[in-house]
């Protein structure tokens, strides 16, 4: 060659060409830790567990065996010499309505609330309790309504349902009513709307 040079060019990757070349490596590289930390990841068991003393997996032991504790008493205040029966705890927990007395010799309702001291001296719900008998607590999710069964006067006969609403807050249940019968069914459901006094 007259005059030229025995040179051969050098062909350089584009920019474009590296970006591409480090973002598969990049790619590459995550994706491998990513299976990496999956194959050495610990392998975890299901428990059942009370947050205290109990701690045994699932594929071990069958659920009744292993949920509960042990019973134990309530505090002689609340387990006291006359009859108890009947419990009820309020959604919030704190509260355990209960009824004292002998069936068919005035039982009534009572209450006690839990604190961080325990159990309180359990107190009778007077605003509810009547000469009569006065049972089967059931407070409502909200706190709001206690309903219960007496055969005080103004009922149906017998045993009837009654309903006591919450005055406003910390004040005692005020008076309970008796909760009306359904109204007739019809061809479109109910006949009406039941409303207490």
């Amino acid at each position: 060659m007259a005059g030229g040079s025995n040179q051969i060019p050098l062909v350089r990757p584009s920019r474009s060409r590296w970006k591409q070349l480090v973002i598969g490596l990049c790619v590459l590289t995550v994706g491998g830790m990513g299976v990496l930390a999956w194959r050495l990841r610990p392998i975890r068991l299901a428990y059942f567990t009370d947050a205290e003393t109990i701690r045994r997996p699932v594929d071990a032991v069958t659920t009744r065996d292993i949920l509960w504790q042990p019973p134990s008493e309530l505090p002689e205040a609340i387990n006291s010499t006359t009859d108890d029966y009947e419990p009820r705890i309020s959604a919030d927990g704190l509260t355990l309505f209960f009824v004292r007395g002998k069936p068919g010799g005035n039982a009534d309702i009572y209450t006690s609330r839990r604190t961080l001291d325990g159990w309180t001296e359990p107190e009778p719900l007077t605003a509810i309790n009547s000469e009569y008998e006065d049972l089967g607590p059931e407070p409502s999710a909200d706190g709001q309504l206690l309903y219960f069964y007496s055969d005080r006067p103004l009922g149906l006969g017998g045993y009837d349902l009654w309903v006591a609403r919450r005055a406003p807050p910390r004040i005692p249940l005020a008076h309970g009513r008796s909760i009306p019968p359904a109204p007739p069914l019809t061809k479109g459901g109910l006949g009406g709307v039941a409303q207490t006094p």
